[in-house]
């Protein structure tokens, strides 16, 4: 659904090109139309795993740039996915747990909550705070 998403607004994006995505976007584009015009999937990659700006911004941004699909695509897909897998393995241990709240099933669902908080953490810690560098 995220990435059918992400299509449809990387479309509209595409369709009313850069001066509509501007005005909708406001401040932000300037950021994010550095970054994402100049590096393609790493920066839609990038995008995705720290987000620098709203995801339906991102999406308009990357169409109205008319970066390549398939460098939108697969930067999409690449970047959420982590995210996605934590939710759903977290997901299916909380079931576990509430089927079964046994100790270890409590255990577990418990060190991977810390896991995946205290690796998004790092992440965001390591590379959230990092300015954008412009490249030569």
């Amino acid at each position: 659904g995220s990435v059918v998403s992400a299509m449809v607004h990387y479309g509209l994006g595409r369709i009313a090109g850069k001066e509509t995505v501007r005005r909708i976007a406001g401040s932000r584009l300037g950021r994010v139309q550095r970054q994402i015009s100049r590096h393609g999937f790493i920066s839609v990659l990038f995008t995705r795993v720290v987000p620098i700006a709203p995801f339906v911004i991102v999406n308009l941004v990357a169409g109205a740039l008319q970066v390549r699909v398939r460098d939108f695509l697969l930067g999409t897909l690449a970047g959420m996915s982590p995210g996605i897998l934590a939710v759903v393995v977290v997901g299916n241990q909380l079931q576990r747990a509430l089927q079964d709240p046994g100790i270890g099933n409590i255990t577990l669902l418990t060190g991977l909550a810390t896991f995946f908080a205290l690796l998004g953490a790092a992440f965001y810690r390591w590379y959230g705070t990092r300015p954008l560098r412009a490249s030569s």
